[in-house]
């Protein structure tokens, strides 16, 4: 039997790696016939960059840049030079483990290091990062059909003169011979951003939900959100074209019997 290891790390205690190679070493104590791989793997903070530069066979790349503090860092991130693709941790340059307790304030620490990771990766030639998911494309038509109540798409920043304050990154999957977003990040919706995308979309009525009203009284606290998908990375290390072969879940009989014919048993 062949076995494919892939857990994200235990915060504090184990990274991804280090956490499968230790039950990689248990199975092999039960069963020692069986071929056992270990793959790194993360949720989009801490090992990320090592769990994809591994996975799509890039380079880890060192860099100093401007920690949380101003104070100088050390971080990696990695290079997929056969895509022109980046992989970057924001927790690399802008971690909160990089900022003593009694000096977590967001109004005196700085993102400014991953800018200069970026400015980095792009004269390395990286240009794979794409902006304002969710607004619309050159021809007029939805970018993603995204929810005009979750990331801001519209707010045009100053600096850039471009619309949106979110970015996906996005990999080819060879299997399905198109791109699938590993990876988004933003900043979510505030009143103007929820009222100005709600009227675009044609969705106004959703101002009466208990989300919408809460955030649009203001008694709900603005926030970022970002992550990776777990089961869309194990979907690209183990050649699967359905989440449904990766992850379990309900799904209509009439879709399990249509991906049985293809070869494609869900879960």
């Amino acid at each position: 039997m062949k076995i494919v290891i892939a857990i994200d790390s235990l915060k504090g205690s184990l990274s991804s790696y280090e956490a499968g190679t230790a039950i990689k070493e248990g199975i092999l104590r039960a069963c020692p016939q069986d071929t056992v791989v270990v793959r790194p793997l993360a949720d989009g903070g801490e090992g990320t960059v090592d769990a994809l530069v591994e996975g799509l066979h890039g380079e880890k790349k060192i860099l100093r840049v401007h920690g949380p503090l101003t104070d100088d860092v050390t971080c990696k991130y990695g290079i997929i030079a056969h895509e022109g693709k980046a992989i970057l941790e924001m927790a690399e340059a802008a971690g909160l483990n990089q900022v003593p307790a009694h000096l977590r304030n967001p109004l005196y620490t700085t993102t400014y290091g991953v800018g200069q990771v970026i400015a980095q990766a792009i004269s390395d030639g990286i240009r794979k990062f794409i902006i304002g998911i969710g607004g619309k494309l050159s021809d007029g038509k939805p970018h993603d059909l995204r929810a005009p109540d979750y990331d801001d798409y519209t707010t045009v920043d100053p600096k850039t003169g471009l619309s949106g304050l979110n970015g996906d990154l996005l990999i080819w999957n060879d299997v399905l011979k198109r791109a699938i977003e590993i990876s988004s990040m933003g900043i979510r919706v505030d009143k103007a951003a929820m009222l100005k995308q709600l009227e675009l979309a044609g969705k106004e009525e959703r101002t009466r939900l208990y989300f919408h009203k809460r955030l649009l009284e203001g008694s709900l606290p603005l926030s970022i959100g970002g992550g990776i998908g777990q089961s869309r990375l194990c979907m690209l290390y183990l050649k699967k074209a359905h989440i449904g072969e990766i992850q379990a879940s309900i799904w209509p009989e009439e879709m399990r019997k249509q991906c049985a014919e293809w070869g494609m048993p869900l879960i």
